[in-house]
């Protein structure tokens, strides 16, 4: 099976899927959590994190590793994919066009998030 086709989806609707992820991440996103343990019934012994918290942990570090490929981008890259991902109202960048900076960060960002650890 060819990689591209897995699901039906390309590395691109891929990429904007994690994307998509990153920005609700950065709308809720509200600095450090609070670890819940729930007591064990049967010892004196706290619980490891319940399965919703070890999930908070993993999207929490995919979104941070999303964050740091964004941050690494040019500056009109990043304002594009801001724009795009509704983390910021406008594009405000004369330099560049809107389309062609948000085409070429999607593209460095097929080739850095793989880097980082995040699959696509």
């Amino acid at each position: 099976m060819i990689r591209e086709n897995i699901l039906g989806f390309d590395s691109m609707s891929r990429l904007q899927v994690i994307l998509e992820d990153w920005a609700a991440w950065q709308a809720r996103y509200s600095g450090i959590k609070a670890q819940s343990r729930s007591p064990c019934l049967s010892s004196g012994y706290e619980s490891s994190k319940t399965f919703e918290d070890m999930l908070d942990a993993v999207e929490n570090t995919v979104a941070q590793s999303v964050e740091a490929a964004i941050d690494d981008l040019q500056p009109g890259e990043r304002a594009a994919i801001n724009r795009r991902y509704g983390i910021t109202a406008v594009f405000r960048f004369p330099r560049g066009n809107y389309e062609e900076l948000l085409l070429m960060a999607h593209e460095k960002l097929l080739i850095t998030l793989p880097k980082k650890g995040i699959v696509i």
